[in-house]
């Protein structure tokens, strides 16, 4: 007996699935052995499907691991946004506010193992595509801290503006001390970064505007 065919948001289900199980995969092969030596078939091999199933969602291997930095972003950004909503949830003070923030970014990093390192190391490898991504995730990151940094002066009005440029100073001070330690083997001791990257945000807030 034929099986009967699948509706519509039965395979649009579906597809979301199997594009899941192959971010996983390029999550597991770059874990294991980088980005540069990772392989289509390596990527098959952990998702169990066959590589005509691979480019049904994506053209390659640089495609398919720039959706995968695009989603590790968005989950540390969600995990910072939770945070910062929790914080003033709770009225914490506005610098016990912002190494909530770290905190929950941090740790998420530390969380990501392999897979992080190859998103902070390895990403140049991936060409063009995956720095103008990258570039869009700062962007992104850095509208975070202003909008964070925006609800902290409504409580706190001597706290002062942060702007576009003073916001993404700030990611890329925390990127780059995110980095030195990710280069040295030592993602799982990122959370220690709270204090010194929380120290910053302190400053530039307290500041004379």
């Amino acid at each position: 007996m034929a099986r009967p065919a699948l509706t519509r948001a039965q395979r649009v289900a579906l597809d979301l699935a199997r594009e899941r199980q192959l971010l996983r995969a390029m999550a597991a092969a770059v874990a294991s052995k980088g980005y540069a030596a990772t392989t289509i078939a390596d990527i098959v091999r952990h998702a169990r499907v066959s590589k005509s199933t691979f480019y049904v969602h994506f053209a390659d291997k640089q495609e398919c691991y720039v959706a995968l930095y695009s989603r590790a972003a968005d989950n540390v950004i969600v995990r910072m946004e939770a945070a910062a909503r929790a914080a003033a949830a709770d009225d914490r003070p506005w610098r016990a506010h912002v190494e909530a923030v770290n905190t929950a970014y941090l740790a998420t990093l530390a969380q990501g193992g392999g897979l992080t390192w190859s998103m902070f190391v390895e990403l140049p490898a991936a060409g063009p595509n995956a720095l103008a991504v990258r570039r869009e995730v700062f962007e992104r990151y850095a509208g975070l801290v202003r909008r964070i940094s925006a609800r902290l002066r409504r409580r706190e009005p001597t706290l002062r503006r942060v702007s576009e440029d003073l916001a993404l100073g700030i990611v890329g001070s925390s990127n780059e001390l995110a980095l030195r330690t990710i280069e040295s083997g030592a993602v799982a001791e990122l959370p220690a970064l709270v204090p010194t990257i929380s120290e910053m945000w302190w400053a530039v807030l307290a500041s004379r505007r």
